[in-house]
């Protein structure tokens, strides 16, 4: 049998004391929780958090330019100290935790109009050099994201990959959100264009709830199969708001168990 991906859970404002045992790693969102603006004292309690739990943290992939007026990154008026202090703490407390990949949305990478967009993609790559330059400093590797926005510099994977290879930057790769690709129609097949440079996944179910909210089996099934021929064994993590399924309030603990056994019961499926 082949060497299966991750199942992972992002924790978003959860801790991982709230979720179901059986995760194999942990999203952890840089801006709320590894926020470079807090002090040290403040950052000490998540810190301590993420020492104690058995679960690994893999990526840190939400919120890296959170608020402050750092996003979107490409639109003046820039303020390079604030940009620079961020990115450069934020790479030292995910080193500090081991995380090894961070995620960047795409929807930082913004242009006004087409006449706008050569400058864009210049700063966008102005950028990502210096992401790059501290990835190799801390040694953290980096996923863009793209977001099947307009007006974003790289809306489609397609266009994620062509950036990423202008770029070329080793450190810098790119990441798949399965959402994202539905909402423009993208194959998923996509991947396979260059299956090595896709460092993480998302997924998530009808209307932004948990995978196993809707009815996107057969879009799981067919996004696995593209990853087991990918030969792609790094994480794939629910990234969502949470929805009761049982009636009454959440209970996330319960919910994450839920959904943690119907996406190893599809793996599972694929991987027989």
């Amino acid at each position: 049998m082949s060497k299966q991906f991750l199942l992972g859970m992002n924790v978003d404002t959860y801790s991982p004391d709230e979720i179901s045992e059986g995760w194999e790693f942990l999203e952890v969102p840089m801006g709320l929780h590894l926020d470079p603006f807090l002090s040290n004292r403040a950052y000490e309690k998540w810190r301590e958090m993420y020492s104690r739990t058995d679960i690994p943290p893999v990526i840190a992939a939400s919120h890296f330019l959170q608020g402050y007026g750092l996003s979107p990154a490409t639109q003046p008026p820039y303020d390079e100290e604030h940009l620079d202090f961020w990115m450069r703490r934020g790479f030292q407390r995910m080193a500090e935790l081991k995380i090894p990949v961070i995620g960047i949305y795409g929807g930082f990478f913004t242009y006004v109009d087409e006449h706008d967009k050569s400058r864009a993609r210049k700063r966008t790559l102005e950028i990502l050099n210096k992401v790059a330059d501290l990835s190799k400093e801390f040694g953290v590797e980096v996923a863009i994201e793209p977001m099947a926005k307009a007006g974003t510099v790289f809306p489609s994977y397609v266009d994620g990959l062509a950036v990423m290879e202008e770029l070329g930057r080793p450190e810098i790769q790119i990441m798949a959100d399965l959402n994202y690709f539905l909402r423009l129609e993208e194959p998923l097949e996509d991947i396979l264009k260059k299956p090595e440079a896709c460092l993480h996944v998302h997924i998530q179910g009808d209307g932004g709830a948990q995978p196993n909210v809707g009815d996107r089996e057969a879009i799981l099934v067919n996004l696995f199969t593209v990853l087991k021929d990918a030969n792609y064994t790094r994480g794939v993590s629910v990234a969502c708001p949470w929805k009761s399924t049982l009636g009454g309030d959440l209970d996330i603990r319960k919910e994450s168990k839920i959904t943690l056994d119907y996406l190893k019961k599809i793996r599972d499926s694929v991987y027989a």
